[in-house]
């Protein structure tokens, strides 16, 4: 609820409970007989000053009828009490009421306030957010360029090496070509039965079949299984 629709309500509550006031002691001056009250004498009594002779007194009907409209005073005199009385705490409930209204005014202004705060608490936050995903996405988009050229160096540095171990295999082989074959095999024996193989294919064919046959037969069959496989 916004505070100009509180305030709005304050003062329809207000002007309500003052024309309800105002109807009520308008009835009761003008049409008390609609409260059930007895109707206002239009004549106020008036008693004469009489100078009564000690051997006349007041006739019993007079008193009867001036006992009757004493009462009757005394009787609207209550009713106006109550009546005042009644609008007394009409009017200490409206105050009260008026006062929880501001309080429960004051409150949503307070709760306003923090929603407003939040609000602009949450689009900070939002504009934080939003800077650490552009931050994160460079970062990203670099860690994918990085990833890109390690790739690429990767592939360059493997055709070096392929072409450095061939360059490798290519001159043992030619070494080997003029060597005696049992060292050859000795030799090859002792090295890995990948590299052995690669270094036989590189010899010529009737040097490496002499290297074979002065092999270990389960060395040799084990670097012709590698040969094969490649």
């Amino acid at each position: 609820m916004e505070t100009r629709t509180v305030v709005i309500l304050l003062i329809v509550i207000t002007v309500t409970s003052l024309a309800l006031l105002g109807g009520a002691f308008y009835v009761y001056k003008y049409y008390p007989e609609k409260l059930g009250l007895p109707p206002n004498p239009t004549i106020q009594l008036k008693i004469d000053t009489v100078y009564a002779e000690p051997t006349i007194g007041i006739p019993k009907k007079k008193l009867e009828e001036l006992e009757r409209k004493q009462k009757e005073k005394e009787y609207v005199q209550k009713q106006r009490d109550s009546i005042i009385g009644v609008t007394k705490r009409l009017k200490d409930s409206i105050s009260a009421i008026q006062k929880k209204m501001k309080s429960s005014a004051d409150s949503i202004i307070r709760v306003n306030k923090h929603l407003s705060d939040w609000q602009k608490l949450s689009v900070v936050r939002l504009d934080s957010i939003m800077r650490n995903n552009t931050k994160i996405k460079e970062y990203l988009d670099r860690i994918e360029t990085f990833k890109k050229k390690v790739e690429e160096q990767d592939i360059i540095i493997t055709k070096k090496i392929d072409t450095n171990e061939r360059k490798n295999f290519e001159f043992y082989a030619k070494l080997y070509n003029g060597t005696n074959p049992v060292e050859v095999a000795k030799i090859l024996e002792q090295i890995d039965a990948q590299d052995a193989s690669k270094i036989l294919k590189l010899m010529s064919r009737k040097k490496a079949g002499k290297v074979v046959e002065a092999m270990v037969p389960s060395r040799a069959a084990m670097i012709l299984l590698m040969g094969a496989d490649e």
